[in-house]
């Protein structure tokens, strides 16, 4: 049996409470994550060494980054588009267990009326062509991440009030349906056609899981040899209503594909694949203490960076403070989120 997870982590070493210990329980042969948001030589790989996971990953301090944690050692490894700028931190590749594994984690664009809405639909343009001269449509190979696009009406809680959101805007849904069109299948759409199944909830709605005012952003798509063996996808929720001692954390929604036969050279194994894909859930007493820092912080005159929505300045503080910073961000970085996701209201 084969099993392959995404989750899109929001900093890797803010998910290491949520991420070991499910690997441990679920064993997945392949977990791809998305928006590491860690420096490579700070990225937390011997915690994953420790429970016999390989793991490969190119990031960046504080924004985006991909990874890929396998039982079996990855090959061929590659980083980013091949053409330029190759953002290496959006996109990593790797041949595991027979299969190619593509990992993205897709710009998301801020406003349809900002430059970095355009580069977004130019990124998509560029992963077309990649994807284009390097997939083999006949072969094993799946593609999973954080889309930043819902595809379809049924894949966001209210569309016609989204229409204009950068992730549901008709330009970055056409881009994405061409990319489908080159031959992948969206297997849990294969599996559903016409359920709404989300992927993402915000954790500063109030019983947005109740209420469904979700998001379906993130995806699995495999090739048809791969796709057609596919048997069932569903929602695993439980990591989502995790919570700790302290304080209530964010969770996984995971997606699942079971018992999927594939078949290779003088080998049949039975494949189960997973999309793993987070929540997040209220942190106020966190919240506080890093609006403190930042009050700290605005009387110095040194450099400090953190990626708070309408937060991120250079400012001021003592090594004391800097020592308390990174420490914070190890388990509150989830309480400001990706700066867009408060548009997703």
């Amino acid at each position: 049996m084969l099993k392959i997870a995404t989750f899109n982590v929001n900093s890797i070493r803010s998910r290491l409470h949520i991420v070991i210990p499910w690997l441990k329980e679920n064993k997945p042969d392949i977990l791809c994550m998305q928006e590491t948001k860690v420096e490579n030589r700070k990225f937390p790989e011997a915690d994953f060494h420790r429970i016999g996971y390989h793991v490969v990953f190119s990031g960046s301090k504080g924004r985006n980054g991909v990874a890929i944690a396998s039982l079996e050692e990855p090959e061929d490894v590659t980083f980013g588009l091949d053409s330029e700028p190759r953002d290496e931190d959006r996109l990593i590749r790797a041949k595991i267990a027979g299969i190619d594994v593509i990992n993205t984690y897709v710009p998301q664009g801020f406003r349809i009326d900002s430059d970095k809405y355009i580069y977004k639909l130019q990124w998509l343009e560029r992963l077309y062509h990649y994807l284009q001269r390097t997939v083999d449509f006949s072969s094993f190979a799946v593609w999973c991440g954080d889309m930043n696009v819902a595809p379809e009406p049924i894949d966001v809680h209210s569309p016609e009030k989204l229409k204009n959101h950068v992730c549901f805007h008709e330009d970055a849904r056409k881009a994405y349906k061409k990319l489908l069109s080159l031959g992948f299948v969206d297997v849990l759409r294969k599996i559903h056609p016409e359920e709404r199944i989300y992927t993402f909830y915000d954790y500063r709605v109030k019983g947005a899981i109740e209420r469904g005012l979700g998001w379906r952003v993130d995806a699995i798509l495999a090739t048809p040899p791969l796709a057609e063996r596919c048997v069932d996808c569903y929602v695993d929720i439980k990591p989502r209503l995790a919570e700790n001692r302290q304080t209530t954390f964010p969770s996984l929604q995971s997606l699942m594909f079971r018992e999927k036969q594939i078949f290779q050279p003088s080998v049949l194994s039975t494949m189960k694949i997973s999309i793993v894909l987070p929540a997040y859930n209220e942190a106020r007493r966190l919240r506080s203490a890093v609006e403190e820092v930042f009050k700290a912080a605005e009387k110095r005159d040194t450099i400090l960076r953190l990626s708070l929505p309408k937060m991120v300045r250079e400012t001021g503080l003592t090594e004391l403070q800097q020592s308390l910073l990174q420490a914070i961000p190890e388990f509150c970085i989830f309480t400001p989120m990706r700066d867009w996701e408060e548009e997703r209201l």
